[in-house]
């Protein structure tokens, strides 16, 4: 999904949390951008974001390098990680 149209959702939704899975290990520069104009917007500093996927399974504290609050190594860990940044 273009950046541009995430960007505009996360405004028209105002979610509490973005959850991004990258497969392949090229598409990390890309989110790296992503989480950075998420980051740089005024209306979405408060969302919050958590990563995974095999990329992040290959290099340890890339979740942080790339600008995420969190790291989940599954589905079932990024619920119980969602859960925890939400409802803290």
């Amino acid at each position: 999904m273009p950046e541009a149209n995430i960007i505009s959702a996360l405004s028209e939704h105002k979610p509490q949390l973005l959850a991004i899975s990258v497969t392949m290990p090229f598409h990390i520069t890309k989110v790296q951008s992503l989480i950075q104009k998420i980051r740089n917007s005024n209306s979405l500093d408060t969302v919050k974001i958590m990563v995974g996927g095999y990329p992040f399974e290959l290099v340890q504290d890339l979740w942080l390098k790339v600008g995420a609050d969190a790291f989940a190594t599954d589905a079932k860990e990024a619920v119980k990680t969602a859960n925890n940044m939400i409802f803290k």
